[in-house]
């Protein structure tokens, strides 16, 4: 694309009205940025300042670009060919050992792709139609060895296997340290796919926009493109700095999250799906990604002031200004605004009743959290200017992971894994979604909030099938006591079983620890109340299931199951209220 704007720029030199479009002098003066451009008129026309991108700041909706280049010395330079996602209010530019005189912004149309552009792309379609095909051999043979590593860690789905384990009768130990070994090989193997998956994923996409770049082009169709002319006023030579926002850019974190089969750790990948549709490419850029929101300004919204008035309702009655309900027509409200002095032509025009302005709901998007995030990537990052989005890693940790069972039997009869873990990261966790691996195995999708340093949070890992979990009724009986004042009793009692058939833990013997957890409901009416009248075992006297008993009115048992064994909770809850009303349930 550069080389195409620079041989249209040369072949159609700048004369009193120039290739960018208005002429040069003091007519063409424009405002940029809030400060008054004044490019003087010069005998020579600009000179194409040849620049480098060299750091991109990603925002969640647009990104800020800074480029470099070498100016000789003072006099009329521009930044040419720059994409038409560029906002023309934000462009700043800086000298170093000169003074900028004047900023000009200029747009103009780049009526079709040149030929040598079109030469490049199929150069570069031809390489990157290699690379894919190389990344599509890789992934073929690391899924060929992924089906090998999983037949030796199951010999009895392959009958030569069995006989021949059947055999040779290896040793116990010997059995361990072989499967430890496949198992390893195994899930290198299986993140070696993934690894190259998005690398497939990102060629494709690079084949897809530079398709479409090639076809436009093959059409003649053109393009907008932007200029930036400067004024320099310097002695000698010395680097200008331009930096400017487009739009079509932004970022969402996305997490990976691998525990051990043997739950001693989990691995935290943090990475960036970066959307780039700028029309530019971002090629060996510093690459930073911010949480700052700069579309929403600086200065908060301020209060405006309002008036009352009041009436006396018997003559606006007769005036016809009050409606039969006894509610202000929208006639009374053009008769207070005439009176005020504040009635709008829009409202005479019509006379209907003006919207009511709700400013909470109007300023529910502006959200404060404190101050931004800003992560600085350590290695420079190539993201092209494509559709989709593109993955950057921000950084790898290990966290310590504490697991945990529960089971809610009233929902579901499942007991769910958890590993409760502390953020020991560099890094804030923003909301976002994360893929969960337990082991070699994908657990599926869970949703991560905001998360700080320091910071406890639980990592999901789904159905544990070693334990099973069962819900039965014992009883449930209404009765009256009472002369005066009857009052209605309603007890309902349930036995919760559960089974350890081979739980995942920590535990050499095998047992787990299972939060049954349970609701109470709770009474809006003092008439109405509501309480355990029996459980066993005790309930959990943690702080944190006290807590939610008190404010939510879950029950939460922490039962002990061995491992091929059973234990069970009972629990009875007992209602009262008077008899001549009834329950009902919101």
């Amino acid at each position: 694309m550069k080389q195409a704007f620079l041989a249209l720029f040369l072949a159609a030199p700048f004369a009193a009205t120039s290739a960018l479009g208005a002429p040069f002098g003091p007519s063409a003066a424009t405002t940029v940025g809030g400060s008054h451009s004044t490019l003087a008129a010069r005998a020579e026309d600009p000179a194409i300042l040849t620049s480098v991108m060299e750091a991109v700041t990603v925002y969640p909706g647009q990104a800020m670009v800074k480029r470099r280049g070498h100016a000789p010395g003072g006099g009329s330079f521009v930044f040419a060919g720059l994409p038409a996602s560029l906002q023309a209010q934000s462009v700043r530019v800086s000298g170093e050992g000169m003074e900028v005189m004047g900023v000009e912004v200029r747009d103009r149309w780049v009526a079709a792709v040149a030929d040598t552009r079109l030469a490049a792309v199929d150069t570069e379609l031809k390489r990157l139609h290699r690379e894919l095909q190389g990344l599509q051999d890789e992934e073929r043979a690391a899924r060929e060895l992924e089906k090998h590593y999983t037949t030796l860690m199951n010999p009895g789905s392959s009958p030569k296997l069995e006989q021949a384990a059947d055999v040779s009768g290896p040793s116990p130990q010997a059995w361990q340290k072989s499967a430890e070994f496949l198992s390893k090989k195994l899930l290198a193997t299986r993140h070696g796919l993934r690894e190259i998956g998005w690398g497939i994923d990102d060629k494709e996409g690079e084949i897809a926009a530079l398709d479409l770049e090639r076809q436009l082009g093959s059409r003649g169709e053109g393009h907008r493109v932007f200029d930036v002319l400067v004024e320099l006023d310097a002695a000698g030579a010395g680097d200008v700095t331009l930096e400017y926002i487009v739009l079509g850019a932004g970022w969402t974190p996305a997490y990976d999250l691998r525990a051990e089969r043997d739950l001693s750790t989990v691995e935290l990948t943090y990475r960036a799906e970066v959307l780039q549709q700028t029309g530019e490419d971002w090629n060996g850029v510093q690459l930073a990604l911010s949480t700052a929101q700069p579309e929403y300004g600086a200065q908060a919204p301020e209060l405006r002031q309002s008036w009352l008035n009041l009436y006396d309702p018997n003559s606006a009655r007769e005036r016809g200004l009050v409606a039969s309900d006894g509610s202000l027509s929208a006639d009374s409200l053009a008769f207070g605004l005439r009176e005020s002095g504040e009635e709008s032509l829009q409202f005479k025009k019509d006379r209907r009743a003006p919207e009511l302005f709700d400013a909470a709901v109007f300023y529910a998007a502006v959200q404060s959290t404190g101050a931004s995030l800003r992560y600085s990537i350590t290695r420079p990052e190539t993201i092209p200017s494509r559709p989709g989005t593109s993955r950057v890693l921000v950084g790898r940790s290990d966290l310590k992971v504490q697991p945990e069972h529960f089971c809610t039997p009233s929902l579901d009869e499942k007991v769910w894994l958890q590993g409760l873990t502390t953020n020991t990261s560099p890094w804030v966790m923003l909301p976002g979604s994360a893929s969960v691996y337990f082991g070699g195995d994908y657990v599926g999708l869970a949703s991560i909030e905001s998360v700080r340093l320091g910071e406890e949070f639980p990592l999901h890992l789904g159905v544990d099938p070693g334990l099973t979990v069962e819900r039965v009724a014992l009883e449930k009986k209404t009765s009256t006591s009472g002369f005066f004042g009857s009052r209605t009793s309603v007890a309902a009692g349930w036995r919760i079983r559960l089974e350890n058939k081979g739980a995942t833990g920590i535990r050499k013997d095998g047992s787990v620890d299972v939060f049954v957890r349970e609701s109470l409901p709770r009474s809006r009416d003092e008439a109405l109340e509501i309480a355990v009248d029996f459980a066993r075992p005790p309930l959990s006297l943690e702080d944190r299931w006290t807590r939610d008993r008190e404010e939510k009115g879950f029950l939460t048992w922490k039962i002990n199951v061995p491992k091929g064994s059973e234990a069970s909770v009972e629990w009875r809850s007992k209602m009262t209220f008077p008899e001549d009303m009834e329950l009902y349930e919101y």
